[in-house]
């Protein structure tokens, strides 16, 4: 059991530190229900066919939860929001920053 909690952290860690290495975790968080769902989604499809593995998914698709709220409300989020015609990415201050 250790081991698929460990795997499903794991996972999480991974997605975001890509997302960082990609400059965009900021914009990430400001579409955070969009982005866990579709982590949760994806983790249970990856780990399907066992008990163990839907376990993994759910742990990771917690974990994920977690994480994007703390960040979120920690560092701040980006948005599109129109001014005028164009659509430009606001941000939004976390209580850290």
């Amino acid at each position: 059991m250790a081991g698929l909690i460990v795997a499903a952290g794991v996972m999480c860690g991974a997605t975001l530190l890509t997302a960082h290495r990609f400059m965009c975790i900021r914009k990430l968080l400001g579409y955070s229900a969009i982005v866990d769902i579709s982590f949760t989604v994806l983790m249970f499809c990856m780990f399907m066919g066992t008990f163990s593995g839907i376990v993994a998914g759910a742990f990771g698709g917690m974990f994920m939860t977690l994480t994007l709220y703390v960040l979120k409300y920690s560092i701040g989020y980006k948005r599109l929001e129109r001014r005028g015609c164009k659509l430009v990415w606001v941000l939004h201050r976390g209580a850290f920053c």
